[in-house]
């Protein structure tokens, strides 16, 4: 009886397959050679698929955290791409929603199967701009959650080089030496109660009679300029501006990156006492400003550009006794802020802006303290995927302005790894009829070892996870 139930489950129901390219990386993984990086100490995957071998002769593999060239990479195992549990009845009762995956058969051979994620539903109009996703004319939005998941790391300060060079940040920049090799800096010539170790922030609270009008106490987070991923030249990007660059896309040339400014911090905080703290967000255009006020009554307010637009909102209760996981976004041009998951104000849409007209000298997040005590701890920045608009002649599908319709049986589909995916910008759109299934569980993730000269491929628990 059991044999014949899972011959049932494993025939109609649950299926799995090996993802063989990278087009959705980071998120699923093709074959990849994992890196461990000589500097920082990070764990990062560099795509190996066939037809990438003859860059392997160049035998170094960039760190997307800390910009490190020293890694060796030609003499590094391929690891398989990521075991992938498919359900394959997830759309006999619905259709597909926007920013889920989905496997699906190709169009010309049903034995090949894709999976991608849906950006475009039956009957709707898509534009790519400034790397976002417009649907007829109105930008898509992410739920926080989408964001999370679908989220580019940029830096995390667990994982700090041992280099403390940091010669492309501009004079105005450098700040205070109290941590060298940290992207996260107390302000130069500013006094400072600050005290940041790796991966773990605090600053002390302030006498109480400087708990009133006294000057904020500013960490700012400042990305390091770099060498360009995937390039094929060694050159180092003059800004600190942050880029759609992919450490898993280090094995063929980049004819084109740009500036993303809608990025994701996220980080565990321990506040106490009955100061303010303070968090900002800024690009070109906008500087979102959260206070936190802890005295009397906990509450927080919001302001844009200097003016309140929430105010007296109601912090939770545990605010001062526990440790609470605080996420800042600007991503998809909206400014979001949430303690364990749940938003503390209504989603607040900001206006468009250029992305390569980034203010280069400013601090995409910064975080201020005047009288209370902060704990700031696993701090990490991540980035959106910048949706990039493919030239003239490969874009097979879109019209003279440079948008896709959607047909009435149709989706319209994007690969997480934009740079390098064939999805419904160069194929035709994915007919319903051909869907599969819906990914539920990244359950193989595999990481290749050499041990007695034989190379074994072992299951990473560590990567094992829900699809999303």
């Amino acid at each position: 009886m059991l044999a014949i139930f899972l011959l049932i489950v494993h025939t109609w129901l649950v299926q799995s397959y090996v993802v063989t390219s990278g087009s959705m990386a980071p998120t699923l993984l093709g074959q990849h050679r994992e890196v461990v990086c000589s500097d920082c100490g990070m764990r990062f995957a560099v795509g190996s698929q066939p037809g990438s071998e003859p860059l392997w002769a160049e035998a170094r593999a960039i760190c997307p955290n800390c910009g490190s060239t020293t890694n060796p990479l030609a003499d590094l195992p391929d690891a398989p791409g990521d075991g992938l549990l498919v359900f394959r009845g997830a759309f006999d009762w619905r259709r597909p929603r926007r920013w889920e995956q989905v496997v699906f058969r190709g169009s010309t051979d049903d034995r090949q199967l894709t999976v991608k994620r849906v950006v475009g539903l039956p009957g709707e109009t898509i534009r790519l701009v400034d790397g976002n996703v417009i649907v007829d004319g109105q930008l898509a939005r992410k739920p926080l959650a989408t964001q999370r998941a679908m989220a580019i790391l940029v830096n995390t300060d667990r994982y700090r080089p041992k280099s403390a060079a940091r010669d492309t940040d501009s004079p105005e920049q450098r700040a205070d030496a109290s941590s060298p090799n940290s992207c996260w800096q107390t302000r130069r010539g500013a006094t400072t109660k600050w005290q940041l170790q790796s991966g773990d922030f605090t600053r002390a609270a302030d006498a109480a009679s400087d708990h009133g009008g006294g000057a904020f106490d500013w960490i700012d987070f400042l990305p390091r300029g770099r060498p360009s991923i995937g390039s094929s030249e060694s050159t180092t990007t003059a800004s600190n501006a942050i880029c759609d660059s992919y450490g898993y896309n280090q094995s063929r040339p980049i004819l084109q990156s740009h500036v993303v400014q809608e990025l994701l911090l996220c980080c565990n905080i321990t506040v106490a006492g009955s100061g303010k703290v303070k968090f900002r967000a800024a690009d070109a255009s906008q500087v979102c400003e959260v206070t936190l006020n802890l005295a009397e009554k906990p509450h927080a307010i919001l302001a844009v550009n200097g003016v309140a637009v929430f105010t007296q909102v109601d912090l939770p209760s545990k605010i001062t006794s526990d440790e609470m996981h605080c996420e800042i976004s600007t991503i998809d041009r909206q400014f979001l802020f949430a303690f364990d998951g749940k938003p503390l104000f209504a989603p607040w849409e900001m206006p468009p802006t250029t992305a390569n007209s980034a203010n280069k000298d400013s601090s995409p997040f910064s975080i201020g303290v005047r009288g209370a005590m902060l704990r700031i701890r696993s701090a990490q920045v991540f980035r959106d995927i910048y949706y990039t608009r493919l030239p003239a002649g490969y874009a097979t599908g879109s019209d003279q302005q440079g948008s896709w319709r959607v047909g009435s049986e149709e989706l319209f589909v994007l690969g997480d790894n934009s740079p390098f995916s064939q999805d419904s910008r160069v194929t035709p759109n994915v007919a319903l009829s051909h869907l599969v299934g819906r990914p539920l569980v990244v359950w193989a993730p595999r990481r290749a070892i050499v041990w007695h000269d034989r190379q074994w491929n072992l299951l990473d628990l560590a990567r094992v996870r829900l699809a999303r």
